[in-house]
Formats: C-alpha cells, structure tokens, sequence
C-alpha cells in the first residue's frame, strides 16, 4: 500500500510539473530575434557633384556627425521588426533619413524609409523593392530622439507579409541640393553611412551590399 500511495504521488507530481511547463510555454511571450552592430566611427562617405562643371569630389569625412551611426539593432518579434540605430549627435543636421532594406524569407525585397514630417513629426514609407509600389502600411511608426540621438523605425510583421525570418540592412543619409544662377547648374551633395560597411557604400545593391544586411533573425 506504502509503494502504491508512493507510485501514485511521484506520478502526480510528474504529471503536475508537465502540465506547468506546459503552460508556461503556451503562455510566455515569443522571445524575439536580435542583431546588435556596433558601427565604425567617423566613416561618414560624402560626396559633392557639380552639375555646371561635372566635378565631383568624393570621399570620407570624419567630422560629419548626424549621419554617423554608432549602433544598430534589429529586432524580429512574432509582432514586429523594430530598428533602433544611434548615431554620434542627431542634432547636427535636421534633414537626416535612415532607410532599411529588409529581405524577407519569401523572396519579398522591401525599403523602409524614415523620414521627418511637418505636423505629424515623422512618417516611415515603405516600398516593394520587386515592383517599386508604395506600400500602405497603417501601424508602421518611426521617431527622431535628438537627446538620445536615436532613430527608430516599427513595422507590423502583417505588413511583410509575416515572414519566418528576415534580414535587414541599415543605412542613414541626408541630401541636398544647392541651386545656382541657372536651372542647369546646381550642386548635389550627399552624405551617407551603411552600417557593417565601414567608409564603404552600397546597402542595397553594389560591391558591399551582401555584407550590409544582418544575418537570419527568426520571428521570436
């Protein structure tokens, strides 16, 4: 009787302690795929283009700021992918852009794009790189933090069509435009940093651009 009392709580425990990890299986969150880079300083490339005189001049500067990214992390939950890059001071420029080229498990190819907005702040785009259509995507949301110079992008998994996996390539860059005497001479200059590339450019298509995207991440 002792043994059989004894066989009897030893399986009710078992089958207790089952059932519990059972639970907290069904009931703890997806824990969420991330890659975290941390980025080359001072390798902002720069480039200016004389229309008028077809000059151009080309190379790093070190002393640009808002453009340089320190740290990049991308975040693949069951919900969304999130990139939160960082660059060296956000305030030095207020025309700054950070896109994100997502390559997904199905083949899809999409371009996130962060950018400031007068009256809503900011908005975030996003393209079907396979056929160049803007995309309508009503929960995808980015901000600007000048005091933790941080540059945020979030987009619901259902607008990627909830992929298995993604990879993700991170760039920052800011264009302008100066205008001469005529419509045929102005001045085009670009700064720009992709993350993983180190002074080079080419995030989504050129030399460096299969070095510049993260490795698989897994929805969590």
């Amino acid at each position: 009787m002792t043994n059989f009392s004894h066989r009897v709580r030893r399986t009710s425990a078992t089958a207790a302690l089952g059932l519990t990890l059972a639970l907290s299986l069904v009931s703890a969150p997806g824990r969420a795929d991330v890659d975290v880079h941390r980025d080359a300083a001072r390798d902002v490339y720069a480039a200016s283009l004389d229309f008028d005189t077809g000059t151009l001049v080309e190379g790093i500067d070190p002393t640009i700021k808002a453009a340089d990214l320190r740290r990049v992390a991308v975040r693949h939950d069951r919900y969304q992918l999130r990139v939160i890059a960082n660059v060296r001071d956000l305030r030095a420029r207020d025309d700054l852009v950070m896109q994100t080229a997502v390559r997904a498990s199905d083949h899809s190819e999409y371009l996130l794009t962060l950018v400031r907005a007068p009256f809503w702040g900011s908005v975030v785009m996003l393209t079907d790189l396979q056929t160049e259509d803007e995309m309508t995507c009503g929960g995808a949301r980015g901000t600007f933090s000048a005091r933790r110079d941080r540059l945020t992008i979030r987009v619901p998994r259902s607008c990627l069509d909830r992929p298995r996996w993604v990879r993700a390539a991170v760039g920052a860059m800011s264009l302008d435009i100066e205008e001469g005497d005529t419509p045929e001479d102005f001045r085009l200059s670009i700064v720009q940093d992709d993350a993983r590339l180190d002074g080079e450019i080419g995030m989504i298509a050129g030399p460096g651009s299969g070095r510049s995207f993260t490795p698989r991440l897994w929805r969590g």
